[in-house]
């Protein structure tokens, strides 16, 4: 969702699992979803006290 992200203006935009699943792989291990999950989340948390002066994407 990356491109809809950038055609409306978002400013900051995490890039993390694809469309059906944005957050997570239902086709992985228990525990490698869960480590997955936690660093889509600290890469959002560091999106969001990141000081940025234009449309910026983070990476997981």
């Amino acid at each position: 969702m990356t491109s809809v992200a950038t055609a409306v203006g978002a400013n900051r935009i995490v890039r993390a699992g694809r469309i059906p699943h944005p957050t997570g792989d239902p086709t992985q291990d228990p525990e490698h979803e869960l480590e997955w999950r936690k660093r889509v989340m600290q890469v959002s948390l560091d999106a969001l006290a990141a000081r940025i002066e234009k449309q910026t994407i983070f990476e997981t």
